[in-house]
């Protein structure tokens, strides 16, 4: 998704923003759908009570829920005839799309009413968001921008303009990104255990066979699973599996491939609503609400494919990867900027640790994220040569806290990554820890360098930092405490006060991949000193996450 090459479409399709209008207010919002959840309560209509309680959107200041969107088109329509009947998805944070079906007890009308109801109080504050969306855009404030979409589109998943400036389009009763339905048109379709593959393909593949294309696509042959595998044993033979956003080669199995390439979608997604800011200028950010076509798609049906090779396990990874590093078996995964290119090895769990594994998916979302942010738009050298390298870490590690639930993913949780010695030593559990953690132990342990100091810090002064005010006397020690506060400050201002500083960061994000970011950005950007920012995050780190 690129904002300088996307046709923004459907937009006229909504009047212009009047001058006074009713201002979206996400109290007033919840407060109506928790006054539906009691009239259905007092109703007996359970189900539908629980639905509307779970459109409410979790609180909590240290987590960031975007919203998950929905693959089925019409569940907020008002002819429940016009809606997928799934089940609601079982996990901390439910459902609030996945409707009820009504029952015999509801011949009464009861539940119609309740989804009339509900129906509407969720368009009603969707469209007050996208109008608010719109004039922001307008006044060139895309961060806040975005965050108005977001809502409409969390509180209307079927929002057309919202919808669409996200890239999708409604297609046989879905929402589809212009390449999904390319690859539909092709009679393709999205198996779960294999991927994108032709629908002709299904039963054949169901049944154990494989079809092996050659080289010059002029003709294949079909061969047993246990014969690809065999084929597929080197890396260089291995699968090339390709999604929208991702081309990823692996000797590690065609369904174990598969699931690779989900998560790193689902990645992708999750950090493209975050950053959708990033993507672009404040110009061509509020272009998209002006130059607009309806029905024509919001983006290229062919994007950009990032590069990914998955090894068989750690051995395999090693004895490839030597030869660009003679250390690479203190790794993990990696990515290699010159190359356009991460490296990965899947967990085992019967092997390994449960820290282990989750060390593995960190690195994972961490080195995904320095791929995304380094080749979705322009940039200017290698990011932090002239500063502030602490957000080229903090941002990454900031995303390993990324996970999926319900109609969510969710950022900022604390628990994920730090090692159990220093889990230990911070009284907290390995299932509670992490490097939001460590910052907060190794603050109370005295260990803080000043903003004003750390952001004039480039990738040879972070990386080979010797401890401060002291010099200590093993770099990678200290280096590993900086990466600790990078984590802390990033949580820090992507949370307080209710996200005041959430914008400021993606601004920050644009102008250090620019090459643009100097000594002061960062304190211009947020409207705030250095020593308060210091004062502030001392605040926020002494009351814990």
């Amino acid at each position: 998704m690129n904002i300088s090459r996307s046709v923004f479409v459907v937009f006229l399709l909504f009047p212009a923003v009047p001058s006074a209008y009713a201002q979206p207010s996400c109290d007033s919002y919840h407060d109506s759908l928790k006054a539906l959840a009691v009239w259905c309560e007092n109703q007996g209509l359970a189900a539908e009570a629980k639905t509307t309680r779970a459109a409410v959107k979790p609180d909590s200041p240290d987590h960031l829920f975007l919203p998950a969107l929905p693959l089925e088109a019409g569940l907020l329509s008002d002819d429940d005839s016009l809606r997928e009947k799934g089940s609601e998805a079982i996990s901390e944070y439910p459902s609030g799309n996945a409707l009820p079906v009504p029952g015999d007890d509801h011949e009464d009308g009861r539940h119609h009413d309740w989804h009339r109801r509900f129906s509407r109080i969720r368009r009603t504050y969707a469209e007050q968001c996208f109008a608010e969306a719109r004039r922001l855009a307008g006044e060139k404030k895309g961060g806040k921008a975005v965050e108005y979409l977001l809502e409409c589109v969390r509180a209307n998943p079927d929002h057309l303009g919202a919808r669409t400036v996200f890239g999708f389009q409604r297609y046989e009763g879905t929402w589809r990104t212009a390449w999904e339905i390319g690859q539909l048109k092709k009679k393709r379709i999205d198996h779960p255990r294999f991927g994108w593959i032709p629908a002709a393909h299904v039963k054949r593949y169901e049944k154990g066979e494989r079809f092996l294309q050659d080289p010059d696509r002029r003709k294949g042959e079909w061969i047993s699973s246990e014969e690809e595998e065999r084929r597929r044993f080197d890396i260089r033979n291995g699968w090339v599996l390709v999604s929208e956003h991702y081309e990823l080669r692996t000797n590690v199995g065609l369904e174990e491939g598969v699931k690779m390439l989900r998560r790193l979608e689902d990645i992708h997604r999750a950090w493209s609503l975050l950053f959708f800011r990033y993507l672009g200028t404040e110009g061509q950010f509020a272009k998209m609400f002006l130059n607009l076509k309806p029905g024509v798609p919001s983006q290229s049906g062919n994007p950009k494919k990032h590069s990914v090779y998955v090894y068989r396990d750690k051995e395999d990874y090693v004895r490839n990867l030597q030869e660009i590093d003679p250390n690479i078996g203190n790794t993990i995964g990696f990515y290699l900027p010159s190359k356009k290119r991460c490296y990965f090895y899947p967990p085992d769990p019967a092997k390994m640790s449960a820290l282990d594994v989750r060390n593995i998916d960190n690195t994972l979302l961490h080195e995904a994220t320095h791929q995304l942010f380094q080749e979705s738009r322009g940039i200017v050298g290698m990011p932090g040569e002239s500063g502030n390298f602490w957000i080229f870490e903090g941002i990454a590690m900031y995303m390993e806290t990324l996970r999926r639930s319900g109609d969510y993913y969710v950022l900022g949780e604390c628990g994920n990554g730090l090692e159990e010695q220093d889990a230990a030593r911070a009284g907290v559990t390995a299932d509670t820890s992490g490097r939001l953690y460590a910052a907060r132990y190794r603050y109370h342990e005295g260990f803080y360098v000043p903003m004003a100091i750390l952001v004039r810090m480039n990738t040879r002064l972070f990386q080979e930092f010797r401890g401060y005010p002291r010099p200590g006397s093993d770099p990678l020690a200290e280096t590993q405490k900086l990466y600790s506060q990078s984590a802390g400050f990033t949580h820090f201002l992507m949370h307080a006060e209710g996200g005041r500083f959430r914008e400021a960061v993606i601004a920050y994000l644009c102008l250090f991949y620019n090459g643009e970011a100097v000594f002061d950005t960062l304190s211009k950007l947020t409207g705030v000193s250095y020593p308060e920012l210091d004062r502030m995050y001392d605040v926020y780190i002494r009351q814990g996450f």
